[in-house]
């Protein structure tokens, strides 16, 4: 398996996004690093961060000296930053690896020249470091200490002009210290306020640090969404929605693992779908995919054209390069053929039930076992000569 390493627009995504590009950031973005356990990590659980990364030291070196490379050939400069653990008493920096070049190199975050910090000695800098202080304890949500950074603000620049937005974040973030549990009534609510208020203002004006200070929003609400069965009528509800938000892809995974409905709503399948791509489970993704379609063509159509999925996206195009019949429940015949492989897979997900990947799969199967194709074949023409000319041209 070849080690993973970013890529120049994954590079230029994140600096569009968050302003800056740091490895953490990217290897918790692609579930090389699970969140769950960075979230231990800050709150002092675990002692190295590194120990939770999917990938060997000699792939952390390779990765790093690719990702400089890359950084350097954008007019990156890089600068280090230091991780603090999620507490209001004061504490010493992490440390996210025994050994400080790999430290150095995980923790050092990369920023366009003109986006560097700029301390001019000749200017009074007291109300930029009480912004700075401001923003990374909401981020280290670390509400109290945030008010007084604010103060500080306040004092040195009361006609900022976000004043009343970090205040905003600050109550939310004591709201939700006073208020730890969620009763029922209040789910709904509470919900729809941190979708449509909380988090917009969050990563406007946190940027890369609204993950930390939204996660523990999310995390909040799932406790009481644990024991809650799925409801159609407000999918939301529903704790592999909170999960997919922080995202703790293990989390979702058992979330929808544990709900009845899971094979009979639309919306609960697209979530197992990406939910098996972030976990790099591609073989239950593409079959995932497979279900949605003969469940829900529409939906399903939508979410792939919307590019929901990197995995799908380019086996979509290739499909409609080919598909003269225009059919698109036909995809999941063609994924089949086009991906043969997944036939040693269809054991981990319910049976595909359409009359194409029927026939599709008893081809393929056919062809594993040694056997002739050509009943399997026939019962293609029989159903479209186009489903025929499908599983000859993927292959």
């Amino acid at each position: 398996m070849n080690t993973p390493t970013p890529d120049i627009a994954q590079v230029e995504q994140l600096l569009a996004s968050q302003g800056n590009f740091c490895l953490i950031d990217w290897l918790l973005q692609e579930n090389h690093l699970a969140y769950a356990h960075y979230e231990a990590w800050r709150y002092g659980e675990e002692r190295f961060l590194d120990a939770g990364l999917a990938l060997g030291s000699q792939d952390i070196d390779i990765l790093v000296e690719h990702a400089r490379a890359v950084c350097e050939s954008l007019g990156l400069a890089d600068q280090p930053q230091d991780y603090y653990p999620w507490r209001e008493s004061e504490g010493l920096a992490l440390s996210i690896s025994p050994q400080q070049d790999v430290h150095r190199a995980l923790s050092r975050q990369w920023l366009r020249p003109q986006d560097l910090p700029q301390m001019d000695l000749f200017m009074d800098n007291s109300g930029v470091i009480a912004e700075n202080q401001t923003l990374e304890a909401l981020g280290a949500r670390q509400f109290e200490r945030a008010q007084q950074y604010l103060a500080r603000l306040i004092e040195a620049n009361p006609q900022h002009e976000k004043l009343g937005e970090y205040q905003d974040l600050i109550n939310y973030g004591r709201h939700m210290l006073a208020n730890p549990q969620v009763v029922a009534v209040d789910l709904a609510a509470e919900l729809r306020a941190l979708d449509a208020e909380v988090r917009p203002l969050a990563r406007r004006v946190l940027r890369h640090m609204a993950r930390d200070y939204l996660s523990c929003a999310w995390r909040r609400l799932s406790v009481p969404l644990q024991q809650r069965p799925f409801d159609a009528q407000r999918p939301q509800l529903h704790n592999s929605y909170v999960q997919m938000q922080i995202p703790d892809w293990p989390a979702v995974l058992a979330s929808l693992e544990q709900e009845p409905a899971l094979f009979t709503s639309a919306v609960l399948l697209q979530r197992l779908a990406g939910c098996y791509e972030a976990l790099k489970r591609e073989s239950e993704a593409q079959l995932a995919w497979c279900l949605l379609m003969e469940l829900d063509s529409e939906l399903c159509e939508a979410a792939v054209e919307a590019k929901d999925s990197a995995l799908i996206w380019p086996l979509w195009q290739d499909f409609w390069e080919i598909n003269d019949a225009g059919v698109k429940e036909f995809f999941p015949a063609y994924l089949l053929a086009a991906q043969p492989g997944l036939v040693h897979h269809l054991d981990k997900l319910p049976s595909l039930t359409s009359p194409s990947s029927r026939a599709v799969i008893e081809a393929l199967q056919a062809r594993v076992n040694g056997q002739d194709e050509i009943p399997a074949r026939k019962k293609m023409q029989a159903i479209s000569p186009a489903l025929l000319r499908l599983y000859m041209g993927a292959g």
